[in-house]
């Protein structure tokens, strides 16, 4: 009887067991036909990793100033956002936001350097998206200095002849020991004279000999905290005593005869007065005696050779120069007048002129109706036929040296008189 439960015991279990083991192998293929049935329906989206650089310009600066933290993010559109943050103890705190400008995912930021000296640290950072990974920058330091200020004064400022001049003045604020550098400007740059070793109390001082008027200035190079110290440019003059004027006119133009003519003189030195001590001007013209200006109008042609002094008013020290003006003669039309002309009788008349051979022309107004000008001769003639008042301009030009001149004439036709009527 036992045989037969325990031979009917272990069916039981055979059947137990086949069981359990197809609920399982159902319950596998469920999953892996809801896990397929879920890859099918929403496929996991790939997230793109991306990267951040930082930069700073300048790295260092004083307290007060401003520097520009700039970089890019790979992979990231434009208008995208970027946070800065600093290091404050072991935390990072974000100091302000910005978008990047560009498609290249390009930003900066603007920072002002505290007051307080020292390091400061600084790294970007974005935010990952649906599609784009988060990113931080490696950290960049930015220090910020002691404003340095250097006094320098020079004894004595004016010297006469070569001789020693003392350049002192103090740093603040300094290391005891520092070295600064007294630079003297050579008209294009600034080089390097000799050295000065600040005292315990940040003071210097160097003497040397001097024999030409020199600027200098003393720099003092950035050490640790302290910025770089630059003081302001300090002359020492040479005064060599009243210096004699220059007369800078070598030359003047020439002009013409009937035609304003007006030139200043050009010197160097203090105020003076102009003189004519040798020669003439030209007949027409004058020099004024502080101005230096020649000016009116010349009279006679010719060259005119003379000679200007200045002297200065002050010491009586005073320079020579030897000019001359050349003065072409232009012609005249001499004709003040025109005779009236009366209509259908016959005219002629001549202008006249002075100067070399040339032509006549009308340059406004015109002529009678009738009346021709020969453009060689100058005369006018013909039989009018329209009366009346004819405004006119001639025109008379140097064929040799194309000097002219002008002159208004008015025309004045009278109207034919009424004929006589006789009866027999």
């Amino acid at each position: 009887m036992g045989r037969v439960l325990g031979t009917h015991g272990t069916k039981v279990e055979r059947t137990m067991s086949s069981l359990r083991r197809r609920l399982w192998s159902a319950i596998a293929i469920s999953i892996g036909v809801l896990l397929v049935l879920g890859g099918l329906s929403a496929p996991a989206q790939a997230v793109t990793s991306r990267s951040i650089s930082l930069s700073s310009k300048p790295t260092a600066g004083v307290g007060g100033s401003k520097v520009v933290l700039s970089g890019t993010v790979s992979k990231t559109p434009t208008g995208s956002t970027v946070k800065l943050q600093r290091k404050s103890g072991s935390s990072w705190v974000t100091s302000t936001l910005t978008k990047t400008k560009t498609s290249s995912g390009s930003f900066s930021f603007t920072v002002t350097l505290s007051s307080t000296a020292g390091s400061y640290y600084y790294r970007a950072t974005v935010s990952a998206t649906s599609k784009l990974g988060a990113a931080t920058s490696k950290t960049v330091t930015v220090t910020s200095l002691h404003k340095v200020t250097v006094s320098l004064k020079a004894s004595p400022t004016t010297i006469t002849k070569a001789q020693s001049v003392k350049l002192s003045g103090t740093v603040k604020p300094f290391v005891s020991g520092d070295v600064g550098f007294v630079q003297r400007f050579n008209g294009a740059k600034w080089i390097d004279l000799t050295t000065v070793i600040l005292s315990k109390t940040g003071t210097f001082s160097r003497s040397f000999t001097v024999s030409a008027s020199t600027t200098y200035r003393v720099y003092v190079p950035r050490h640790g905290l302290n910025a770089t110290g630059l003081s302001a440019a300090t002359k020492v003059s040479f005064d060599t005593g009243p210096q004699n004027p220059v007369i800078t006119t070598t030359s003047l133009p020439g002009g013409f005869t009937d035609t304003s003519y007006s030139q200043t003189l050009t010197k160097t030195g203090e105020a003076g007065t102009w003189a004519i001590t040798a020669g003439d001007l030209p007949p027409g013209l004058n020099l004024g005696a502080s101005s230096g200006t020649i000016t009116g109008t010349p009279t006679s042609g010719g060259t005119f050779n003379f000679t200007v002094t200045f002297s200065q008013t002050s010491n009586l020290l005073f320079d020579k120069q030897d000019l001359s003006i050349t003065v072409q003669v232009k012609p005249r039309i001499t004709t003040t007048a025109l005779p009236d002309a009366t209509a259908f009788s016959n005219y002629t008349t001549t202008l006249a002129k002075t100067g070399q051979p040339g032509t006549w022309s009308i340059t406004s107004g015109t002529l009678p109706t009738g009346i021709t000008l020969d453009g060689s001769t100058g005369t006018l003639s013909g039989k009018p036929t329209v009366a009346g008042s004819y405004p006119l301009t001639f025109k008379y030009i140097e064929t040799s040296s194309g000097l002219f001149v002008t002159k208004s004439l008015p025309l004045t036709v009278d109207p034919a008189p009424n004929p006589d009527i006789t009866t027999t």
